[in-house]
């Protein structure tokens, strides 16, 4: 992103990051520290980032249905040779029977400066092009949203439920939004029962919304409860899981495979960035801690088959790389002999990236400049190269069931 370096954002400690009048974007050569003043709806994008490992919000256990698998048996992949081979069968994105559909908050401030809030939008990737969700004729509006913390969203796929963290009008409490992605509605949004809340969110395979909670100089994993917004550690309630080493978080940096529950975690112990955490959200505990070679952060996602990709800035372009947890070593991706550049990508907004592993496809909001979003297509199967289109700067994107 942008002109040479690291490629996300981060978060470190107590602060968050929150989006209300500016969306964040971060340029390919600085990891940039940022401030937490929040994002109400305008997106003019500018470079901020998170410091601190806490994003925002709070929850307790809990969670609606399971992902219908059971855990895999195969590990991760180890060592340079076996750099984006598949650690599992496929899984897709959707349950049989249903399609994905590409959903993004969208800022009403710019429609008007003065409106605050989001709406709900249905994204044609192919085109760039947006429509209110789920009816299109009449704009969507999330009621009782007025900001939201940036790259910190949860998607339930099987239970058809987005997870957010922001603010109602100008009070300074966060709370945990639940939006019901088929209805399109607002459905929960209490109070967060601590601060400063998770940097991290992830819905594991049973359902539950799990995220990363700084408390007392270290990340705890935590499990939140959307209804009551309070949360309690996990998987042992009566014991705080300390996620050993992390201090430091990369907006988009995190990424979870529902197949050998593992939640990925770019970001940095004292030292800084530049690490990939990997946990185990059975357990609960950091079951390796990798220094990334060459050095980077990323902007990642699994892919059906397990494999971590990510968004590399090589100094000159953005590339799309798949990363072997196991050795902290990435090669470019599908084939590790071919860079596979993300063509006039240099700047990304918001850590907002998905993935559609029924398509094959990874979105990327992003642009060649700080203030000319395009939403670009990149096939993770290597058939196709990238696609652009110019969007409006979303707040968020992501790939839901329908």
């Amino acid at each position: 992103m942008g002109s040479g370096g690291a490629s996300a954002a981060t978060t470190s400690g107590a602060s968050s990051s929150v989006s209300t009048a500016t969306t964040g974007s971060t340029s390919g050569s600085a990891t940039t520290t940022s401030t937490s003043t929040p994002t109400t709806g305008a997106s003019t994008a500018t470079t901020t980032s998170t410091t601190g490992s806490g994003t925002t919000g709070t929850g307790g256990a809990g969670g609606a249905t399971g992902v219908p698998i059971e855990a895999g048996t195969v590990e991760a992949s180890t060592g340079p040779a076996n750099c984006g081979r598949p650690v599992h069968p496929h899984l897709p994105s959707c349950p049989a029977g249903q399609r994905t559909v590409v959903l993004g908050l969208l800022s009403r401030s710019l429609a008007s400066p003065n409106l605050r809030g989001f709406e709900l939008v249905w994204i044609n990737p192919d085109s760039g092009t947006y429509a209110a969700y789920p009816g299109p004729s009449s704009p969507n509006i999330l009621m009782g949203i007025d900001a939201v913390s940036l790259g910190l969203f949860g998607i339930d796929q099987i239970a058809h439920r987005l997870y957010l963290t922001g603010m109602t009008g100008v009070a300074p409490d966060f709370r945990l939004f639940t939006i019901d992605t088929v209805a399109g509605a607002v459905v929960a949004g209490p109070l967060l029962s601590s601060t400063p809340g998770p940097a991290v969110f992830a819905v594991n395979r049973k359902g539950v919304l799990l995220g990363a909670q700084w408390i007392d100089s270290n990340e705890e994993l935590r499990a939140y409860d959307p209804a009551s917004g309070s949360s309690v550690p996990f998987t042992d309630p009566s014991t705080p899981q300390v996620l050993a080493g992390i201090k430091s978080l990369s907006l988009g940096g995190s990424a979870y495979d529902a197949v050998m529950d593992r939640l990925y975690i770019m970001g940095g112990d004292e030292g800084g960035l530049g690490r990939l955490f990997t946990v185990d959200t059975a357990k609960g505990f950091v079951m390796s801690n990798r220094m990334v070679s060459p050095p980077a952060n990323f902007t990642t996602v699994v892919d059906g088959y397990g494999r971590l990709l990510g968004i590399f800035w090589n100094g000159v372009a953005e590339e799309l790389r798949a990363i072997d947890p196991d050795t902290g070593g990435h090669c470019p991706f599908p084939d590790p002999s071919v860079p596979h550049f993300v063509t006039g990508l240099r700047w990304l907004f918001n850590g907002a990236v998905a993935i559609d592993n029924d398509a094959g496809r990874m979105y990327v909001v992003g642009g060649e400049t700080s203030d000319a979003a395009r939403l670009y297509v990149v096939d993770t199967v290597g058939n196709a190269p990238t696609k652009s289109n110019p969007i409006a700067s979303l707040t968020a994107i992501t790939v839901a069931c329908h």
